[in-house]
Parts: C-alpha cells; structure tokens; sequence
C-alpha cells in the first residue's frame, strides 16, 4: 500500500485527519485598546452576602482549606489585608495590635463558619498576605522612585568617578 494513500487503518492507529489548513484568527478587538490588568479583588459573592448567611470551610487532614469555601476564606483574607490595614501606620504585622486583630476576626465570622482554633491559622494568612500587599505596593512605587534619583547619581559615559585612577592601579 502507498503511504500516501487513504486506508481505514490510519484511524485505527490514531492518525489525526485534521486538516492542515490554518485556522481563521478572530481580530474583532482593536489593537489600539490596552488591556489594563487584573485589578483588585473584590469578593463580591462574599461582600454582597445577607447577614446572618456563612460560607462553609472545610480542611483537609493537614489543616489546609480546600473547596470553594477554602478559596473564597484566602480572597476574602487578602481582601481585608490590603483594605483594611493601614501599610503606612505599621512596620511590619507583628505591629498590628489586637484591636485590629479583632476588628479583622469579627468580620471573618461575620462571614464564614469557622471555630475559634482557625483563628491563629487565619491571621496568619492575613499576615501573610499583608506582607505580601506590602511587598508588591513598595516594589511598584517606592523602590521606582529611588532608583530614578540613583540613576541621577551614576557617572554618565566619558565621565570618570573623582576616585577611580586610584582604583585602576
């Protein structure tokens, strides 16, 4: 048999017959439109729930959420710590008083079935992601803008640093 012929055992041996043809390329979308990112998180499943109605977390045998209360619980925590914590009024999240601690725990329950021993593993995560809103906001902003003045401060290309004959020797 010719191996450019057509037989019925070339299906049977998972041959793919699709065509070679190339695919049509849908460009409904102007190029001049830039996409803009994610944004922030909202939660507004969570946010827009009743008083009183609470989303069930389940753990797994290492103490780790799982299922969609467990994935709404880690939104809903980086949500409070981004909103409500203040990056400005504290160091760091061992600074965050017990006051704030409380504020941040009350308004967990007010939302989720929890016990009070999730209560350590949920500021935590909270601390966590803090940090990590911190990290992000610092890098982005903050850090930019140092290296824009040291990049002010380092010697043009002909100049020579007041000290550097001394270095080559």
């Amino acid at each position: 048999m010719d191996p450019g012929e057509n037989s019925d055992s070339d299906s049977d041996m998972g041959v793919d017959e699709t065509s070679d043809t190339p695919m049509e390329v849908n460009n409904t979308q102007a190029s001049s439109v830039e996409r803009t990112g994610r944004g922030a998180v909202q939660c507004k499943k969570i946010t827009k729930m009743r008083e009183g109605e609470l989303l069930n977390v389940q753990y797994n045998e290492d103490g780790q959420r799982i299922g969609e209360g467990g994935k709404d619980l880690a939104s809903y925590s980086g949500l409070l710590a981004e909103s409500r914590i203040s990056i400005v009024d504290y160091e760091n999240w061992h600074a965050v008083g017990d006051e704030v601690r409380d504020l941040l725990w009350d308004s967990i329950k007010a939302k989720f079935s929890l016990t009070n021993l999730k209560e350590m593993v949920s500021f935590s995560d909270i601390g966590e992601k803090w940090k990590e809103f911190k990290s992000r906001l610092t890098s982005r902003s903050i850090n930019r803008e140092r290296l824009k003045v040291s990049d002010e401060l380092r010697p043009r290309p002909g100049q020579t640093w007041r000290y550097q004959s001394a270095v080559d020797t």
